[in-house]
């Protein structure tokens, strides 16, 4: 997982090829985002007198506690090339940061 800080919006990149769009679970609850999904992906070979079955299964979540200057109505997801990636845009009309003068 890669989170990165834009000045508009905070991205959450997921690497987890082999996926589609509707392996995926995202929850916003209580300003935690919860990513979580389960992978089931089965090849089977047949050949002269060889037989094989690679299978890569499993469950995965991760969760984040988003910082209080989020838009979570404006959150959205797109899964593209194996990236599960995760915009959340800011909110500007909360600031969180401010310079205070020391008298």
């Amino acid at each position: 997982v890669d989170i990165l800080e834009e000045d508009k919006a905070f991205e959450v990149h997921v690497a987890v090829p082999g996926m589609s769009k509707d392996d995926f679970k995202i929850d916003l609850n209580d300003n935690v985002l919860s990513i979580s999904g389960e992978r089931k992906n089965s090849r089977e070979k047949k050949e002269n007198n060889f037989h094989s079955v690679e299978i890569q299964y499993g469950t995965f979540s991760r969760s984040f506690t988003l910082p209080e200057n989020v838009d979570a109505s404006k959150i959205s997801a797109t899964y593209v090339n194996g990236i599960l990636e995760v915009t959340i845009p800011k909110d500007e009309k909360k600031i969180v940061k401010s310079t205070i003068q020391v008298n």
